[in-house]
């Protein structure tokens, strides 16, 4: 029997996942995971797990497929995932493995260490700093008497 305090975990992890079910659907899915799920740890596993790899709130087989990646489940069928490639939920480790790969910077670069997209960016960074110089003060009576019609309208909308 999983207990109130895995419920409340679970319920929680889950609702930062977008399109979530809201309570109203909680039974229905409590019902589901009950089926595989056989205590408190595996729950609460199961909804942090779920909110490091799903970008949207996955159905009860995928959900199965995600617990099946670490445990038996306790009705004996396993899942297999239809969003991650060949089925196969990916490993927990290879997530931190992949974040402590991540590198530094070289000196002197700004995104990438690639050094001819580093300076396009700085080129690109500089051209819209530039662009935004030149609009520092509202456009003149000018301006606007010479500018196409959709954009006198929407100046008109801002006065």
């Amino acid at each position: 029997m999983i207990s109130e305090v895995a419920w409340t975990k679970f319920w929680t992890s889950i609702e930062l996942i977008p399109f979530a079910p809201d309570s109203r659907h909680y039974g229905p899915l409590a019902e589901a995971l009950e089926e595989f799920v056989s205590s408190d740890e595996q729950l609460i596993w199961l909804g942090m797990r779920m909110v490091s790899i799903y970008s949207k709130f996955p159905a009860v087989p995928e959900i199965r497929a995600c617990f099946s990646s670490r445990f038996k489940p306790k009705d004996g069928r396993s899942g297999y995932s239809e969003v991650f490639a060949g089925g196969v939920i990916p490993p927990e480790s290879r997530a931190r493995i992949a974040a402590r790969e991540l590198k530094e910077l070289p000196p002197g670069h700004m995104v990438t260490a690639d050094k001819r997209a580093d300076a396009a960016m700085k080129i690109a960074l500089a051209a819209q700093k530039a662009k935004d110089a030149s609009f520092t003060a509202p456009a003149t009576a000018q301006e606007i008497a010479a500018a196409p019609e959709w954009l006198r309208q929407l100046q008109k909308q801002f006065e």
